[in-house]
């Protein structure tokens, strides 16, 4: 399953405050179902055209409107959940990409 990146956003994480990385998609049925009680999920990152490109990583999915303040209202109009992954934020993607979920 693949699906699309809508935007990508560097999290601040307590106790050290480093951005790590996060990008949110919208969520559909068959993907809800996919991550139902799984509390780590595996991806690739893909067609970003930076450092994200082409990497798979291990991270959880959580509802946009729980960690992005920006975007309570559309989180749950729109299903949207953010994927929080322990790496490195380098910088905006040139090109959102789209992640493929691995089973």
């Amino acid at each position: 399953m693949n699906y699309s990146i809508i935007r990508w956003d560097p999290i601040l994480i307590k106790p050290n405050n480093f951005p790590i990385p996060s990008f949110t998609i919208q969520a559909d049925m068959n993907f809800l179902n996919f991550i139902k009680n799984k509390q780590h999920i595996t991806v690739t990152i893909k067609n970003t055209f930076n450092a994200y490109d082409n990497i798979t990583v291990q991270g959880q999915f959580k509802k946009s409107c729980h960690i992005l303040k920006s975007i309570t209202n559309l989180s749950t109009i729109y299903h949207l959940y953010t994927f929080i992954f322990n790496d490195e934020w380098y910088t905006y993607p040139k090109n959102l990409g789209y992640i493929e979920l691995i089973h």
